[in-house]
């Protein structure tokens, strides 16, 4: 079984964000028996402060800005397709790492029909 630790940062405090920073409160210790792997909730990230208040967070452990969850070095992250050994950056919810906020929606759904 692995040991060690895993540090996660989740940016979007949302419907889904918040869901998952719940189940990481809640679950840690039961993650830890069932993996031998402390995950720990480092840093969460929203720009709505009611957002950030509702996830029942400690201060120090809530910011606005999501840049501060990539420069901190407890979570560390990769690219796509890269495996990591401890710790990792868990984006959640809101359009905007689903490609939506950058307009790149299904190709073809924004485009006139010519006659």
């Amino acid at each position: 079984m692995a040991t060690g630790k895993f540090g996660v940062g989740v940016i979007g405090c949302g419907t889904v964000g918040g869901g998952v920073v719940k189940l990481l409160v809640e679950e840690a210790e039961n993650l830890r028996r069932k993996t031998g792997v402390a995950v720990e909730l480092c840093k969460a990230a929203d720009i709505d402060p009611a957002k950030r208040k509702s996830t029942g967070l400690a201060a120090e452990r809530l910011t606005e800005n999501a840049q501060e969850i990539l420069d901190d070095p407890a979570i560390p992250r990769g690219g796509r397709g890269h495996r990591r050994r401890q710790g990792g950056l868990l984006p959640c919810g809101g359009g905007a790492d689903r490609g939506q906020a950058r307009g790149h929606g299904q190709q073809g759904t924004h485009r006139q029909e010519r006659a």
